[in-house]
């Protein structure tokens, strides 16, 4: 037995039928908050109604008495005099009837149950086109159109707040959309499977509850991801704010690693610079002690040619000598005259004495030999230490170089990061800048936003000014009628800038008392010239301070109409 409650609280079916009726052009937007407020609203709007009805419709649902409720279909199309109900609006439209029949009227319970099953379809159905246009709504007039990361300001660069955010949207818009797409299947199911008559509609009622509470458990799932895109466009500013700390922080740290790169750098200068001027000077003694080993070696073979030269002249002298000796023998012998004698023996001894001294010439030659040798054998020396010498320079200017060139790479690529992070921090400024922007919601209201557009604040000065005439001027024409006696005292707190002291303004009420005391009725008129008066007097006027003043004169009335007509927020 179906023991659900049979009772529809008044007007609530009514009103999700003239909320399906209801045209509401979205107003020109005030600020992003208040569209976010809108949008939630009508996803909480929609959680409620899915709530209620499952609560009051679903939750005791039951189809066991389909054969009752056949009977009781027929019976009454019978006396109605019809062959069939179409459907359950037919059905439902005689129901009132049959509590009074005198036949029908004694099967009170079936006539319950077949109301609950009157209401229930009729709320369901109602409940499926009101939710299904809240949440387009919310998707296309609020979320979708609003709730943006701005994910082309970033022009390729990869920051992961916005690149996470940005890739939250896509899944939640298709995860919402593909919801709304089930409904309508699912409800275009129920419509197949009610059939062409009201009995073949009881007939599969099992199904048809199934088939509702699929569609119910889909418009609460589908609510989600739209609660989720809320809180996290909420947070989103919070989180690129954080993300651009953490880039500035890195930030300077490359600079200041840069810095002392850069010192770096020009100490390795300094060091190459010497040690390049080392190794040159090391050169150059190498150079000179290679000179140094050639002279030795050609002074040791010119040495080595007068040796020879000197040893075949002590030779020559040396057979020259034996020949005379042997001449003066041979001359003793044959008792030669004297002066033959005297010649021969002058000749002996002056080859002894050339002998002599070419001997002594010979030993001082090969001391200078030795000498020589001695000296290259130094050279030499040096000339390998030298050699080791410069090879250590070379090795420790070639090390010194390959550490400048490091180094360079190193401040090149931190001079790259430091761009791409410049490039990072400018473009979270820049999504800071357009999500606070005050005519963002208005440009995009106005002009709409295409996904890889930036977007441009040129000339958007006058927009501005439109947006924020035309919402004072419709919170002036909703204060004025209304606000009676109390336009002084609200002028009396109303903020200027400069601010105008309480004698001024008393003067200026009395002006206007003067000039417009005669005019009926005088309220009104004295009110939009005050408000008129504060816009001359005061440099920032808005309906925010309007609505304040409002409340701080008690006229929460007033302030709460120019909220919900205007749709602000007020602090």
């Amino acid at each position: 037995m179906d023991t659900s409650k049979p009772l529809l609280r008044r007007g609530s079916l009514e009103s999700l039928v003239r909320l399906k009726k209801k045209s509401d052009e979205p107003r020109l937007p005030i600020s992003l908050a208040g569209e976010r407020r809108k949008g939630r609203c009508l996803v909480y709007d929609v959680e409620r109604d899915i709530h209620n009805f499952k609560e009051k419709w679903l939750l005791y649902a039951q189809d066991d008495n389909i054969d009752d409720w056949l009977d009781f279909v027929s019976l009454a199309a019978s006396e109605r005099d019809i062959k069939q109900y179409k459907n359950y609006e037919d059905f439902g439209r005689d129901l009132a009837k049959f509590k009074k029949d005198e036949f029908l009227a004694e099967r009170t319970s079936s006539i319950s149950e077949l109301q609950c099953l009157v209401d229930r379809a009729r709320y369901f159905d109602a409940l499926v086109e009101s939710s299904k246009e809240r949440l387009t709504r919310a998707c296309k007039d609020y979320i979708f159109k609003y709730c943006l990361s701005f994910f082309p300001e970033l022009e390729n660069l990869d920051v992961q707040c916005v690149r996470a955010y940005e890739n939250n949207i896509n899944a939640w818009s298709e995860e919402v959309m593909e919801g709304l797409k089930k409904v309508e299947r699912f409800h275009e199911n129920i419509k197949e499977i009610s059939g062409a008559v009201f009995t073949e509609y009881i007939v599969n009622y099992g199904q048809i509850l199934h088939f509702m509470n699929v569609i119910i458990d889909i418009f609460s799932e589908s609510c989600n991801p739209l609660k989720s895109w809320i809180i996290a466009d909420e947070g989103y500013l919070k989180k690129v704010r954080l993300e651009l700390e953490t880039l500035s922080r890195r930030h300077e740290q490359i600079t200041e690693m840069l810095r002392r790169n850069q010192f770096r750098i020009e100490d390795t200068k300094s060091r190459f610079e010497r040690s390049k001027y080392s190794s040159k000077r090391v050169q150059q003694k190498l150079q000179g002690r290679i000179n140094d080993r050639r002279f030795c070696r050609r002074r040791e073979l010119s040495i080595e040619d007068y040796i020879s030269m000197t040893e075949e002249m002590l030779e020559e002298r040396k057979r020259e000598l034996e020949e005379t000796l042997a001449q003066l023998q041979d001359g003793v012998g044959r008792t030669s005259p004297q002066d033959m004698y005297e010649p021969i023996l002058a000749r002996s001894k002056e080859l002894q004495k050339e002998i002599r001294r070419l001997d002594r010439r010979l030993n001082n030659i090969r001391t200078k030999r030795r000498n020589m040798k001695e000296d290259r054998y130094n050279v030499q020396k040096d000339l390998h230490k030298l050699k080791n010498v410069y090879e250590d320079y070379i090795k420790k200017t070639e090390k010194v170089k390959d550490s400048v060139i490091a180094q360079k790479e190193d401040a090149q690529s931190f001079r790259e990061e430091l761009k791409v992070i410049s490039a990072k921090i400018q473009a979270l400024q820049r999504i800071i800048e357009v999500k606070e922007h005050p005519s963002t919601v208005k440009k995009i209201f106005l002009h709409g936003y295409t996904p890889g557009e930036k977007m441009d604040f040129r000339g958007e000065p006058a927009l501005i000014e439109k947006t924020i005439t035309d919402s004072m001027k419709e919170a002036i024409n909703l204060t004025v009628p209304t606000i009676g006696k109390d336009w002084s005292k609200m002028y009396q707190q109303l903020p200027f800038s400069p601010p105008r002291d309480p004698i001024t303004r008393s003067k200026d009420l009395d002006v206007l008392k003067f000039d417009f005391y005669n005019i009926h009725p005088p309220s009104e008129e004295m009110a939009y010239r005050s408000l008129k008066k504060w816009q001359e007097l005061s440099s920032v006027t808005s309906v925010n301070a309007l609505a304040r003043t409002l409340k701080s004169i008690r006229r929460q009335d007033v302030a709460q109409t120019i909220e919900k007509k205007i749709i602000t927020i007020v602090n």
